[in-house]
C-alpha cells in the first residue's frame, strides 16, 4: 500500500488530513484486528471489519524526499518511496532514512526508487530510441508540467527539463543501453542501499519482455 504526502500544502490540507494515523492505525488495525475500533481527529471506526484479511500484511510504501516524508518512512513505513537520482545523491537519502528508523524509532526501513528504463541489444540503439522520445514530446504538455510546477516540492527542485517527458524522474537512473550497461548501473543502486527499483517502461508489455531476454 502507498501513501503519499502530498505535492503541496494546499493538496495536503485538503486530501491528506491526519494521513500518518491513518497508515499507521486504521489501515493497520483493519487488516490485523477482527471488529477494530478506532476514534481519532478525522476518522471513527466502531467494530470495523475487512473480511479476507491479505496474509502476509502488505508492506507500506511512503513516499517523498522532504524531511517530514522521510520521518514519517522512518517512523511508520515499510519503504521509502523515492524518485531517480544518480547514485551517490541517491546514497545520501539512503542513509538519512535508514538510520534516522534505526537510531530513533529502533526499527528497520527499506527503499524503494522509480525508474524509466530503455533496453536494447545495443546502446546506440537504446540512445537512438531516447533521443526519438525526446524530439516527440508534447511541448505543449511540458509547458503546461512546468508551469505546475511547486518549488517547495523537494523532486521539482532538482528537476532537469528534458526529465519533464517522464514522471517521478525516471530517466534520471540512465538505465539506457544494453543489457550490461543497465545490469551494471542497477548493481550501482544496490550497492548503495536501494532494495527495490520500481522500472517503467515506455511499453510495458514489450519492453518488459524485452528487459527479460536481455
Amino acid at each position: 500500500m502507498g501513501l503519499n504526502v502530498g505535492r503541496d500544502q494546499e493538496y495536503f490540507r485538503c486530501v491528506c488530513p491526519g494521513y500518518s494515523r491513518l497508515g499507521n492505525a486504521i489501515i493497520k488495525g483493519l487488516w490485523t484486528v477482527e471488529g477494530f475500533n478506532y476514534v481519532g481527529k478525522y476518522y471513527t471506526i466502531i467494530g470495523g471489519i475487512l473480511a479476507d484479511k491479505p496474509t502476509p500484511t502488505p508492506p507500506i510504501f511512503i513516499a517523498g524526499e522532504s524531511d517530514r516524508a522521510i520521518d514519517l518512512a522512518a517512523r511508520l513505513g515499510d519503504y521509502l518511496f523515492i524518485n531517480a537520482d544518480d547514485p551517490e545523491k541517491t546514497a545520501a537519502l539512503v542513509q538519512k532514512v535508514k538510520r534516522l528508523a534505526s537510531d530513533r524509532y529502533g526499527r528497520q526501513i527499506k527503499v524503494a526508487m522509480s525508474a524509466f528504463a530503455i533496453v536494447r541489444e545495443h546502446t546506440a540503439q537504446a540512445e537512438a530510441r531516447l533521443e526519438a522520445i525526446y524530439r516527440s514530446a508534447d511541448q505543449q504538455q511540458i509547458k503546461y508540467f512546468q508551469e505546475l510546477i511547486d518549488p517547495n516540492v523537494v523532486a521539482h527542485n532538482k528537476l532537469d527539463i528534458s526529465q519533464t517527458i517522464e514522471a517521478n524522474l525516471g530517466l534520471s537512473a540512465q538505465l539506457i543501453g544494453d543489457r550490461y550497461t543497465v545490469i551494471n548501473r542497477l548493481k550501482e543502486y544496490e550497492a548503495v542501499g536501494v532494495d527495490l527499483i520500481v522500472l517503467k517502461f515506455e511499453s510495458m508489455l514489450e519492453d518488459t519482455i524485452r528487459f527479460h531476454i536481455y
